[in-house]
């Protein structure tokens, strides 16, 4: 047999590609076909970090997780990581090429990019007897032409079918569905369509959805319920708008952002978060635990921060005795001072931090990309859990105590006080007693069984909706 191709399009960015692939995953498994996750091309700043010094999305990620498949580079051929001026960070199969203008990931793609597809899909084809591949954007991104790799490329290959996703919720969805069908470069590939996010009663769409068959040679399937209460890892930070305004955490929301996915376990766990931006810095003065996330430039987020004041504002709850939490690059905005010797970031040599820890960093041009084991220097005979690290800063001097234990060594800093925190580890707060210790509550439930419990709530509503007759036949074709 050979393995079926089962394409997820989206009407737009935003569409819930990434959430249908995931329940398809989910459903498939649990049908008995053996699954993988895959999508060509994925722009994202949210990834997590394999054993061997992969890195991967964090939607493929989770893709897998629901396909009860090990993740793999293979399942991502192509990360693009946007960064400032201009620039992008290139991640091939698992591995970066280094930060490239977006003109020279053009041509790489165009020269090697079928190349490296093929071999992904060569090496998946092996080992899966399906394999849901998720678009990106909309198929309709005509002046993309043949070098679309994630939907024209896919959707004109052997053994595949395409289902398209439109978003009910902005409007217009109907019309999405339509051009989306009449514009992609291989239309006959298209066989069923999901209306996504729907608010009230689907009845009302019927009339609609008759006439949309009778002009699309394509049967809409199923139609989505807005699932407000549902909160799993996203893909970028159209995911990442939700918040619960009077919560006691903040979030610096800086322009530059990355693996918001740190803080699925604030919004998994019902604690909620609040954006501090420079529209909003009320947050900051109203929190009892501040959270600077990851940075894809450190130097460009601390302008920011200086410009309106952000930095003052977290010195003065530092000062007042709150907690205050850096991760990765929130870490190197908390330290002394950065050093950039290669210019991997800024245009200088050296930068100062928020000087609330006494720590420096050093950028090198080599990339740390690793999963790591850890634990408190305290909790002897406990085990050790598991994080990973993404990141091109190396801490150079620490006077403060150590944070926690490592399978490398020492790694982290904590402040006399006790109140703030620096650690190079991403997802750490997935950790019960981590979470405890910096949010001072217990969570109600580890993160693991939430995250879990989500995926099945989701595949559950998604089977209740869809009818997969049409999709089980082809596989079985």
């Amino acid at each position: 047999m050979h393995t079926k191709i089962l394409n997820v399009l989206g009407t737009m960015s935003g569409a819930g590609k990434s959430l249908v692939a995931m329940n398809l995953c989910k459903n498939l498994s649990e049908m008995g076909f053996h699954v993988s996750p895959f999508k060509a091309v994925n722009i994202s700043l949210n990834s997590v970090a394999l054993d061997g010094g992969f890195e991967i999305p964090r939607a493929q990620w989770l893709q897998c997780l629901s396909s009860g498949t090990d993740p793999s580079p293979y399942v991502s051929p192509f990360l693009i990581k946007p960064e400032p001026f201009g620039k992008a960070q290139l991640i091939v199969l698992g591995k970066s090429r280094g930060s490239l203008t977006w003109d020279e990931i053009r041509m790489f793609i165009s020269t090697y990019g079928r190349n490296v597809v093929d071999r992904s899909l060569r090496r998946l084809s092996s080992q899966f007897s399906v394999i849901v591949s998720e678009g990106s954007g909309s198929p309709s991104e005509i002046n993309m032409g043949g070098e679309d790799l994630s939907n024209s490329y896919m959707t004109g290959r052997s053994f595949s079918a395409s289902l398209l996703v439109g978003n009910v919720d902005p409007g217009g969805v109907f019309g999405s569905l339509l051009g989306n069908a009449l514009l992609m470069r291989n239309p006959k590939s298209l066989r069923w369509m999901i209306i996504n996010m729907m608010r009230g009663d689907p009845e009302v769409l019927k009339p609609g959805i008759h006439k949309l068959e009778r002009l699309v040679n394509a049967r809409v399937i199923g139609v989505l319920p807005f699932m407000e209460d549902l909160h799993l890892p996203g893909e970028d930070l159209l995911d990442y708008r939700s918040e619960r305004c009077g919560s006691e955490i903040s979030v610096v929301r800086y322009p530059y952002m990355e693996n918001y996915s740190d803080l699925d376990p604030l919004l998994l766990s019902g604690n909620g978060i609040c954006y501090a931006t420079h529209r909003n810095l009320s947050p900051i003065s109203r929190s009892d635990l501040i959270v600077l996330p990851g940075s894809k430039n450190v130097y460009m987020d601390l302008k920011y921060m200086r410009q309106y004041g952000i930095d003052s504002m977290i010195l003065e709850a530092a000062r007042s005795g709150k907690k205050i939490l850096g991760i990765c690059g929130g870490y190197q905005i908390l330290s002394s001072g950065i050093s950039d010797p290669y210019h991997v970031q800024s245009p200088v040599d050296h930068f100062p931090g928020l000087g609330l820890l006494k720590c420096e960093f050093t950028y090198s041009r080599k990339k740390t990309v690793r999963t790591v084991r850890y634990r408190f220097p305290s909790s002897h005979g406990l085990d050790y859990s598991v994080g990973y690290e993404i990141r091109y800063g190396r801490l150079d001097k620490n006077s403060e105590r150590h944070f926690l234990e490592t399978e490398y060594g020492y790694e982290g800093s904590v402040s006399a006080d006790g109140n703030i925190f620096g650690t190079n580890i991403h997802s750490l707060l997935e950790d019960p007693r981590v979470f405890k210790a910096i949010t001072g509550k217990s969570p109600e439930n580890d993160y693991a069984s939430i995250l879990n419990s989500a995926i099945s709530k989701s595949s559950e509503v998604f089977a209740r909706n869809v009818d997969m007759s049409g999709i089980v036949a082809f596989l079985k074709e």
